[in-house]
């Protein structure tokens, strides 16, 4: 049977992305553009970030705990093998005629050098460990040549952050973290009874391609380090933030089996902001195309009734 998959893009129409010098400061947004020159002031934040956005400027601070290597591999399991075998045209997945792999989402038409977004988080969200079934959400990344995407996975019962690295040998999620208590009280803000974490992955040195995720500390108003890669990217050329799952779909009741399972819940992500034209710059609703529409099938396109989506000014909202 055909693995299907479908990909519901939201084009960024970017401005020209500014490259950044070798030596950028570790822990913030580069402090020069190519030419030298110092950069200005960052534009206003919108009110869509409702309290929960960070300073893309601040300081850098500690480093994020979690697993790395192998032992991140094996926390994520087959999440991570199937993330990689979508990414990387397919190899390696099941030929089920009830296996899916779809997104909601929005690309940059841009090569980005940096993102900033705050990322929504429910530990109580139990995905069935039904034929692995999985929802990556939010996950992004920014231009082609980023080393680093960080994806917030739903699996077997547990929720895990993760930076999947683009440029290693045999890329994979090279470093994993669970959502503990320390980890709720140290990065997230509450929210209207939802809970956010900002991220923000940038290009760190330009002469090896280093790039660095890292998470603000809401504690120390500081960015700890998450993950750091550097070499060739292989990932395509345009950057993302996206809903993602990858389900079966249940004979009985027609909706795949993470339906269920997140009744109740939301995904969002908000307060985008792309490295751009020597400087931070939120994302506007007026920079972005919608395809095939701002509001999917449901059932059709996701196995999941009464999945809402919600395409706002500065991110999105995917809600059941």
């Amino acid at each position: 049977m055909k693995t299907v998959r479908k990909r519901y893009a939201v084009a960024l129409a970017a401005t020209a992305v500014a490259c950044v010098l070798a030596g950028e400061p570790a822990g913030a947004a580069p402090a020069l553009t190519s030419a030298g020159e110092k950069l200005g002031a960052p534009d206003a934040a919108p009110a869509a970030a409702s309290g929960t956005a960070v300073d893309p400027d601040a300081p850098a601070g500690g480093t994020v705990p979690g697993a790395t290597g192998a032992d991140a591999r094996a926390a994520v399991g087959a999440a991570g093998t199937h993330f990689g075998a979508v990414r990387q045209q397919g190899t390696g997945l099941r030929a089920a005629a009830t296996e899916h792999h779809e997104n909601y989402q929005w690309t940059t038409k841009a090569n980005a050098y940096g993102v900033i977004a705050t990322q929504s988080v429910d530990p109580t969200i139990k995905i069935p460990s039904t034929d692995d079934e999985t929802v990556y959400a939010p996950t992004m990344v920014a231009g082609g040549e980023s080393c680093i995407e960080l994806s917030t996975i739903y699996y077997h019962g547990a929720a895990t952050l993760g930076a999947w690295n683009w440029c290693g040998k045999n890329p994979g999620f090279d470093k994993t973290t669970g959502f503990t208590s320390t980890f709720m009280s140290t990065y997230t803000k509450k929210v209207g009874g939802h809970s956010y974490y900002g991220a923000k992955i940038n290009r760190t040195d330009k002469a090896s391609n280093t790039w660095t995720a890292w998470l603000y500390n809401r504690k120390t108003s500081k960015w700890d380090t998450f993950f750091t890669s550097k070499g060739t990217g292989k990932k395509p050329g345009h950057g993302w933030d996206m809903f993602e799952t990858y389900n079966h779909v249940d004979a009985k009741t027609g909706n795949a089996y993470y339906c269920a399972a997140i009744k109740g819940h939301r995904f969002e992500t908000t307060d985008v902001q792309f490295y751009v034209n020597g400087g931070w710059k939120h994302v506007t609703k007026a920079d972005m195309n919608i395809a095939p529409s701002a509001s999917p099938d449901a059932k059709k396109d996701f196995h999941c009734s009464g999945l809402t989506f919600t395409y706002r000014n500065d991110g999105w909202v995917v809600s059941r």
